[in-house]
């Protein structure tokens, strides 16, 4: 294992949602962190390559993508997603760090893959049209990001993510949990009779904090976890979409109606991943059971209603 304590480490889409976590985190664990913004350093353009150069980073995290919800993803062409990755790669084969984590989504998985989704199926078959566009760019990084020679390369295939910070004021962009927040938090207070479930509700997520999260990506970075490929980080825990609402209105004492909406696409019946490589390497979340996963949702609902920027 290697302490990331003075090291120079630079993360990309660090002013994300799960970016600005994980720079606070490295961080207090004393790395020299640079978190560039795009205005700083613009990831499509080459000159991206040699400014990422001069930072001389000894662990890259590569986070920045363009991403949202299911409608977000599946009305865009993602060309963005395809430059910066290539960037990215480019800069991590040239610059030769001791480790690069590139972030990876559930979203690769095959639709009739079976469920729990393990790695072993992870490229094996077409997306979820939903999906396939987003999905598509991330398969692309994966591709191209293992040809690269002498570095440590990490592979976390994130499944959907929660927490405080998300983009609850921008539904589209939002997550899931954090749009049904941002639509329940924003009915509460306009006094409204319904709000939209965007979809059956009956979809089956796996769902993991923000907390947890980070803490993967500290213990790929340090090498605490070393898969050295693709490794699922979820609960492996299955939630309806449904059943989340449910919490959300009982934290925040909605009392209207949360109805289902045929206008919207439900995407993947059951996103559940097989979370067994982890365990076996022995990294559990530590909100995993519903029981938790209930707490931390309420935690997030009640400080999204009552401390909302």
């Amino acid at each position: 294992m290697t302490p990331l304590r003075g090291k120079r480490v630079v993360v990309t889409g660090g002013s994300g949602f799960v970016g600005r976590r994980l720079v606070h985190a490295l961080r207090l664990r004393g790395a020299e962190v640079q978190a560039p913004t795009r205005t700083e350093i613009d990831l499509t353009t080459d000159g991206a390559v040699e400014s990422l150069r001069r930072l001389r980073p000894q662990v890259i995290y590569h986070l920045a993508a363009d991403t949202g919800g299911v409608r977000y993803v599946s009305t865009r062409a993602m060309d963005q997603n395809d430059r910066i990755n290539q960037i990215v790669v480019r800069a991590v084969g040239e610059i030769k760090p001791e480790v690069a984590i590139f972030t990876l989504s559930s979203c690769m998985y095959p639709k009739d893959a079976p469920i729990p989704w393990h790695e072993g199926s992870l490229i094996d078959g077409p997306m979820h049209p939903s999906v396939t566009a987003f999905g598509r760019t991330k398969r692309e990084l994966l591709r191209h990001a293992t040809e690269i020679r002498d570095v440590r390369l990490e592979f976390p295939v994130f499944t959907t993510i929660y927490g405080p910070g998300d983009r609850i004021a921008d539904p589209d962009r939002a997550h899931f949990v954090g749009g049904l927040i941002g639509r329940i938090v924003g009915a509460v207070a306009d006094g409204a009779g319904a709000v939209s479930l965007r979809g059956s509700g009956q979809s089956i997520r796996d769902i993991l904090h923000v907390g947890d999260a980070v803490r993967v990506l500290i213990a790929l970075g340090e090498g605490s976890l070393a898969p050295g490929g693709p490794i699922n980080i979820g609960t492996g825990t299955g939630v309806s979409i449904s059943w989340v609402a449910g919490v959300i209105a009982e934290a925040i004492g909605y009392r209207g109606r949360i109805d289902p909406d045929p206008s919207y696409e439900d995407g993947q019946p059951d996103k559940t991943l097989n979370t067994g490589l982890a365990e076996t390497l022995g990294w559990v979340p530590w909100i995993r059971r519903t029981v938790e996963i209930r707490s931390a949702i309420i935690l997030t609902a009640w400080e999204a209603l009552h401390y909302a920027d």
